[in-house]
């Protein structure tokens, strides 16, 4: 019966662990997918920035 309640009551410390981990977890993630996408749409040249692609002056053939 030990046994039993010390596995039942490490689960539940595990488990409020988890629960408190979520609460403050999910709104910071929907806090950054919202920065993200402002920052997507406000600074369109940024992505490629993230992305390695270097923007290059068009330059006329010789």
């Amino acid at each position: 019966m030990g046994v039993v309640m010390l596995v039942l009551w490490i689960g539940g410390i595990i488990l409020s662990a988890t629960l408190i981990g979520a609460l403050i977890g999910v709104p910071m993630l929907i806090a950054w997918i919202v920065l993200w996408i402002i920052d997507a749409c406000t600074m369109p040249n940024r992505i490629n920035e993230l992305n390695g692609v270097v923007a290059v002056a068009p330059t006329r053939p010789m």
